[in-house]
């Protein structure tokens, strides 16, 4: 630092007036007294001298102060220079250049332009020329790093500024928790800091073309072709050709391209993926070309990778209590790509989650699941790997689910897509009696009501009756018919809205008024929270129910805190004859309570043998399960697949897609009735299929003679298989951030002792386990960053009780940095959030830096340092006045020693 002086004050400026007698008085009086011929040194000096005292007595006696500035202010501008600024460079040279021509008094300024590493492009004091020059690699934007750097290189003994001139996006190795740190870091050192927010967001008049993402499935199977979703995204209308090539050992070999026309915005683009590929795993890259440069303002966004594993065989578990079905399975199976893992006649098969999950595709063939062992855990694991992860299960023929009480029975019966026995029942009706006043509003109850409600009516049989009455402070009929498809009754459902009032009671009587005759049966379902003002009339339509029509009236209660439980289970148990439900926004009970009140379906099998024989017909001919059939021509002259001679009469359920169906005629009926023979539907992330009929025996003699079993089963097994192949207890999801990658794993089981590894290997070959592993009592989380493109393999370990459940290899490719996403948002509000409360952030550049309270300054009061000068003028004068001018002269004279003293 260096003492420069900033001001001169006076206490009492009046008094240098005196100055002006004073000298008058000494003057006046040595002009007169003092004549021409006798005016010599010595007058001329005393009077000087005098007149000397006379202005410093004035100046002491107006009491003179001087303040000065004791300390220096440095300035270092700490400016982005990464790619997404590169556009505003100009700007930023604009900036800096008017942050130097206003600095404050005894400043100086130094310039650090950074990306992903920084440099001093102009050493404090300076003179600043341009950002544009700089050697810094500009691919990241590493905030944290360039404010760690500038507070090190700051001289001691001077105040401390930074401007740091940023989008404030980081996208470097470090992130927005550092960025935070650095700025804490700066402030703990009585580092002043302001910011400059540089607006790199793209303008309307730009224009650029960017692939954002690919969508496709990790793994495929061999023989089965899969497809790749791109997505471009582009500023404005421009016609763009999109090329896929596969790459190996860095090689890229041409694929496929597509020329396609881009709108603003986002359009997806899908390339096929050969099915014709060995087992293995495959890399891809896909680039976006312009047909102008004009309309692609940034090149490097103009990649994505990815990679596929091509699985080999499909393995299947096939379970069967008929050994001609192991036999014709093996025939079946043979001629596809697939592992077939027969169990016929055994009590011990695969139970375990981790077993079952192994398979691809679990078929149920003519058994009785009851009579294996560990078959509740069996049916709990099959339910897991099939809705979780994502498995197929087919049922064939005969499964002994009809009527069955058994609880482990009853969920697998919920997997498959048709009810055993269900055609041949009588027809129902059902009432939902919903409640839909204002305090229903409340918590999402209507919502949980609506969910309810409608998972009812997906379950009922298409021939039930139902009516819908919505109930307030009044009561209507909304919906009264059978229930079809289920989707006008969904759709009355969902337009239900919060209305004034609550009386129960009159939703209830209006269901007694609506009970049909024709029916054999017939239940209310009253959806509530209890909310109502007229408790007895309740109670009293209720019992009218029951007691006029036996009609049970059962609640199923939706309110969180269970307020009104006393009355409603009274109203249901008690005067209902019902049964009482709870489901709160925590219950995972909907559907126990659905299966429930669900019908009770009766055992119901065709067994012509060779003298009964039924066309089956296609109900969905351009369903892909019949591609095979038809490319055979397997089609008859009834446009029928073939003759069966046995079944399962199922019904299919609401929701359910059947694809060949046929109609018999009961005994003593005067109609046929219609039932599926091949239907399937999505359950959960997989998929489950029921083939009514069987695949040995009597029932197919026809089909399996013209070959018609063979080539259906083939696609029956071609459609079910899953979309992508996990074989692990436990689910993976990858989530690429703007420079990380955050993974979930789930285990489908929780495991006491369970311990989950998570190893990354990165472009460059390195492999590293990750040591942020968190686990929260269900899920496992961690992240890594990167800042390297190539493709990361992300290879997860599971173990419990000593063993290591099928390591899992996910690979994420990373074509291009953050730094070069142009469609990045950016915004100031985290420089206002890090530095707006101990700094200033400007937007525009018009920042003003001035030195603040902490600057060093000294008032220093010179009134007795000029009295002493008075003082010492005071003795030169008499010295002056006593001694002749030679006298003078001579004292100032050397002595020589060697010539006796005399001086020279």
């Amino acid at each position: 630092g260096y003492i420069a002086m900033s001001s001169i004050s006076f206490d009492n400026a009046w008094l240098l007036l005196i100055a002006v007698p004073l000298v008058i008085l000494l003057a006046v009086p040595f002009f007169i007294a003092v004549r021409k011929d006798n005016r010599n040194g010595h007058n001329i000096a005393s009077c000087a001298l005098h007149i000397a005292m006379a202005v410093l007595i004035a100046f002491a006696a107006a009491g003179v102060t001087v303040e000065t500035t004791l300390t220096e202010t440095d300035v270092y501008v700490v400016a982005d220079v990464s790619y997404s600024a590169n556009r505003n460079l100009t700007k930023v040279d604009s900036y800096i250049e008017d942050l130097q021509d206003n600095l404050p008094r005894n400043s100086e300024m130094g310039v650090i332009v950074f990306g992903k590493d920084c440099e001093v492009i102009t050493k404090m004091g300076g003179k600043f020329s341009t950002v544009k020059n700089y050697t810094v690699d500009d691919s990241q934007t590493d905030i944290a790093n360039a404010l760690t750097y500038a507070g090190k290189i700051f001289k001691s003994n001077v105040i401390k500024r930074v401007v740091l001139i940023t989008d404030a996006k980081q996208t470097g190795a470090s992130g927005d928790d550092e960025f935070k740190q650095a700025v804490d870091d700066l402030l703990a050192k009585d580092i002043y800091i302001d910011a400059i927010y540089l607006d790199d967001n793209l303008t309307d008049d730009q224009s650029e073309v960017q692939i954002t993402g690919v969508t496709c499935s990790q793994t495929a199977y061999k023989g089965q072709s899969s497809q790749a979703a791109v997505s471009v995204r582009s500023t404005q209308k421009t016609a763009a050709i999109l090329s896929l090539y596969s790459v190996e050992d860095g090689e890229e070999t041409f694929v496929s391209s597509q020329s396609i026309s881009l709108s603003a915005g986002t359009t997806s683009v899908y390339f096929d993926l050969s099915g014709e590929r060995a087992a293995g795993t495959y890399s891809y890259a896909v680039y976006a070309e312009t047909s102008s440069s004009s309309a692609d303002s940034n090149p490097y966004d103009n990649c994505y990778t990815f990679t596929q594993t091509v699985e080999d065989n499909v393995k299947v578990l096939f379970i069967t209590g008929v050994q001609t079905d192991a036999d014709n399975a093996k025939s079946i199976f043979s001629g596809m790509n697939a592992d077939l893992d027969v169990y016929c006649n055994v009590t011990s098969v695969p139970y375990t989650v981790a077993d079952v999950c192994e398979y691809d595709i679990i078929a149920l063939s003519n058994i009785d699941v009851s009579t294996l062992n560990n078959y509740s855990m069996f049916i709990d694991s099959l339910g897991t790997a099939v809705s979780q992860l994502g498995k197929s299960l087919i049922g064939i023929g005969n499964l002994y689910l009809q009527n069955t009480e058994d609880e482990a029975m009853q969920k697998l019966q919920d997997m498959l897509p048709v009810s055993y026995g269900g055609a041949e029942r009588d027809a129902k009706q059902y009432t939902l009696v919903i409640d839909c006043s204002f305090s229903m509003n409340n918590t999402s109850k209507l919502i949980r009501a609506k969910e309810a409600a409608t998972s009812i009516v997906k379950l009922l049989d298409e021939s039930d009756r139902l009516n819908i009455i919505q109930t307030y402070s009044d009561s209507s009929l909304i919906y009264s018919n059978l229930v079809g498809d289920g989707q006008d009754a969904i759709a009355a459902i969902e337009n239900i809205e919060a209305m004034q009032g609550t009386v129960l009671s009159g939703g209830l009587n209006m269901a007694y008024d609506n009970i049909s005759s024709s029916v054999s049966s017939s239940s209310v379902i009253l959806i509530t929270d209890g909310a109502s003002s007229d408790v007895q009339a309740c109670y009293e339509a209720a019992e009218k129910l029951y007691t006029d029509k036996r009609v049970l009236t059962s609640v199923l209660n939706v309110d969180d805190y269970e307020t009104n439980e006393d009355f409603l289970r009274y109203l249901s148990e008690g005067y209902g004859h019902g049964k009482y439900f709870l489901y709160t926004s925590n219950s995972n009970n909907l559907q126990e309570i659905i299966d429930t009140i669900a019908d009770e379906l009766g055992e119901t099998m065709v067994d012509g043998s060779a003298s009964y024989d039924v066309n089956v017909n296609y109900k969905n001919y351009t369903d892909s399960v019949l591609d095979g059939v038809k490319d055979a021509g397997l089609v008859n002259s009834s446009n029928a697949l073939g003759y069966i001679y046995g079944f399962m009469v199922t019904t299919a359920k609401t929701g359910a897609t059947t694809v060949l169906n046929t109609s018999f005629k009961s005994s003593g009926a005067t109609s046929s009735t219609t039932v599926p023979v091949y239907s399937y539907w999505s359950y959960g992330n997989g998929s489950s299929a029921a083939f009514t009929s069987s695949i040995s025996g009597d029932w197919v003699t026809n089909w399996y003679s013209e070959n018609i079993l063979q080539t259906f089963f083939a696609d029956v097994l071609t459609t079910n298989i899953p979309s992508e192949r996990i074989d692990t207890p436990y689910t993976v999801s990858v989530d690429k951030g703007a420079d990380s990658f955050s993974i979930e794993v789930v285990p489908v089981e929780v495991k006491s002792g369970a311990t989950l590894t998570v190893t990354v290997t990165g472009p460059d070959g390195e492999s590293y386990a990750l040591t942020n592993v968190v686990f929260d009592s269900s899920v496992y989380t961690c992240s890594f960053s990167f800042d390297s493109i190539g493709t990361y393999k992300i290879t997860i370990d599971y173990q419990y009780s000593g063993v290591t459940y099928n390591s899992y290899d996910y690979y994420a490719g990373v074509a291009y940095l953050a730094e070069y996403d142009s469609f990045t948002n950016y915004d100031a509000s985290l420089l206002y959030k890090l530095i707006g409360a101990n700094g200033t952030v400007s937007e525009d550049g018009s920042l003003v830096i001035e030195n603040g309270e902490d600057v060093s300054t000294r008032t220093v009061s010179l009134t007795i340092p000029i009295l002493v000068i008075a003082a010492v003028l005071l003795v030169a004068d008499i010295i002056i006045r006593k001694l002749k001018w030679s006298d003078i002269v001579s004292l100032f004279k050397k002595v020589d020693k060697a010539d006796g003293g005399r001086k020279v």
